[in-house]
């Protein structure tokens, strides 16, 4: 197995991006019960979701009711 240097790609939900690592020499990756990676390249299938951590969630809802918030005089 060896791994790849990141790359910027923008496959996230409303056009976002992130940082994708590739490694080489898997055989297989399965997820969700569908092969995802076969000898290396991708299938196409993308069963489940994104997982994020709670951190994230929390900065969010943070973001968003600082934007719902009146101006400090």
């Amino acid at each position: 197995m060896a791994a790849c240097g990141p790359a910027l790609v923008a496959d996230l939900p409303a056009g976002g991006t992130g940082y994708l690592e590739a490694a080489k020499g898997y055989r297989y990756t399965i997820a969700a019960g569908e092969v995802t990676r076969k000898d290396d390249p991708f299938t196409g299938a993308r069963p489940g979701r994104r997982v994020r951590s709670t951190q994230f969630e929390a900065g969010r809802k943070l973001a968003a009711e600082q934007a719902a918030a009146p101006p400090a005089a």
